[in-house]
């Protein structure tokens, strides 16, 4: 039998005598008392005893109903013991304490030495324990190791999201709803009315939206227009010879004849020009402007007095038989040349007038003035041209 279940026997017993009556063999009290420890009283008899027999305050004990006191060994004096009952003798131990004495387990007797008397909510964190939970992460802001598992984008709150990369991301729903409604770079075709597209945007910045027959001349071309307009044309050439004993006057220049005499009647033809101004039009804000230019030439004798060629306008008269005859009107003003002042023998002076306005509308001729009868043996050559041009 282990000490373990001793012990259970023998408190059970001490309850039992706790409970159980005891008395003499004939029912009568008890005439003696014995008292165990001074303070209780029990009867002594053959058949059973009333038990308020306490032994120390450790243990109480009953047998049955009836005890044989006759097994109680000693005199009434305090110090009978139960040995001789049948239960637990005061020789036997428990966890190395005598049974003679109150005994005083400690937690090391029962096998608890290592346990605190501490409650549930007050016990500390065992380091078993503690260690496990070196291996977990903590619920705020954990820092995992390895490849964490069992974990879905779910769980994150991306359960609608698609492991890709953002290069190999495909077209959204919402995002191809967007591109429907734009235009390809290449070859778009736009619906509607376009706009906020300027001319600089199609690399036409410096245009105009004018049609071709409105389109202005351009810088370049009125420069290379004024240009071409600017050079003199020449509109007719005269010339006419001057001879000896020829008086002063006006005449008029042909086509290699001798010069006529304004008013007379004259064999050769006069170089005529009818001036019609829709044939000089403005271009470019230009006017159309006339010049005379003149050559008189002397062979080796020089003539008398000077000479100036100018551009006059023309009447025709009636003439007479076998001539005909012209009559210069008043000199165009500002068409006059400069003047060639007593030229000398052998001699080709060149002189210019200067621009002037185109005269109206009618038949024209170019004319020399001289001043003086051409001396004897002298000859005078005079070429003269009619130049145009706009400035």
């Amino acid at each position: 039998m282990s000490l373990e279940e001793d012990i259970r026997k023998l408190t059970r017993k001490i309850k039992d005598i706790e409970r159980a009556p005891v008395s003499t063999g004939s029912g009568t009290p008890a005439s003696s008392v014995v008292s165990l420890d001074g303070s209780d009283a029990v009867g002594v008899g053959t058949n059973y005893a009333r038990n308020d027999h306490k032994h120390g305050d450790t243990a109480r004990h009953t047998h049955g109903n009836s005890t044989a006191l006759a097994l109680v060994t000693g005199s009434n004096t305090g110090d009978q013991t139960l040995e001789g009952l049948g239960g637990v003798a005061t020789s036997r131990k428990v966890a190395g304490h005598d049974l003679t004495a109150d005994v005083t387990v400690s937690k090391s007797d029962v096998g608890l030495g290592n346990c605190d008397n501490t409650t549930d909510a007050l016990k500390p964190i065992s380091t078993a324990t503690q260690t496990a939970l070196d291996l977990k992460a903590p619920i705020n802001s954990p820092a995992f190791t390895g490849t964490p598992t069992g974990i879905t984008a779910t769980h994150v709150g991306l359960g609608n999201c698609n492991n890709t990369s953002d290069a190999s991301k495909p077209i959204s729903t919402a995002t191809q709803t967007a591109l429907d409604l734009k235009a390809p770079i290449n070859s778009p075709a736009f619906t509607g009315t376009p706009t906020g597209i300027t001319a600089t945007h199609v690399g036409l910045g410096n245009c105009n939206n004018t049609s071709d027959a409105a389109k202005p001349v351009s810088t370049a071309t009125s420069t290379l227009v004024n240009a071409v307009l600017g050079v003199y044309r020449t509109l007719i050439i005269a010339t006419g010879s001057h001879i000896a004993t020829k008086v002063a006057g006006t005449y008029m220049l042909g086509c290699g004849d001798p010069a006529a005499v304004s008013g007379t009647g004259v064999l050769y033809p006069i170089q005529i020009i009818n001036i019609a101004s829709g044939n000089f039009p403005t271009v470019n804000a230009l006017a159309p402007k006339l010049r005379v230019r003149a050559t008189i030439s002397v062979n080796n004798t020089a003539p008398t007095g000077n000479f100036t060629v100018g551009f006059y306008p023309v009447t025709s008269g009636a003439g007479a038989a076998g001539v005909k005859i012209w009559t210069t009107g008043t000199l165009v003003s500002g068409s006059a040349t400069t003047t060639v002042t007593t030229p000398a023998g052998s001699s080709a002076t060149s002189v210019s007038g200067s621009d002037f306005a185109l005269p109206a509308d009618g038949n024209y001729c170019l004319a020399v003035v001289t001043t003086a009868t051409v001396a004897t043996s002298s000859l005078v050559h005079i070429n003269a041209t009619l130049e145009w041009h706009n400035a």
